[in-house]
């Protein structure tokens, strides 16, 4: 329950931020525009977010494959120790 009002929560107030600066762009293409300007390169507040979480993601992912992959490997031999054994007997 709580885990829900908070994702709605943050849903809202990142919503809040893209309109806000939807509006900061709208006046600044404005202004561009009349003073003869090139555009300038802007991100919205989402972007960055999933600027920075997207590789922290992705390297947690990894590692965390990594670490438990060895687990398994141990698991694995230490079975087929055993099935040798069994084999001989």
């Amino acid at each position: 329950m709580w885990l829900l009002l908070a994702e709605l929560i943050a849903d809202l107030l990142l919503l809040f931020q893209d309109i806000k600066f939807w509006l900061k762009k709208r006046k600044r293409r404005k202004f561009e525009k009349e003073h003869g300007l090139p555009k300038k390169f802007m991100l919205y507040p989402s972007q960055k977010i999933m600027l920075i979480v997207f590789p922290i993601s992705l390297i947690l992912f990894i590692s965390w494959g990594l670490l438990f992959t060895d687990s398994n490997q141990d698991s694995t031999r230490g079975k087929i120790i055993e099935l040798a054994k069994i084999l001989e007997k």
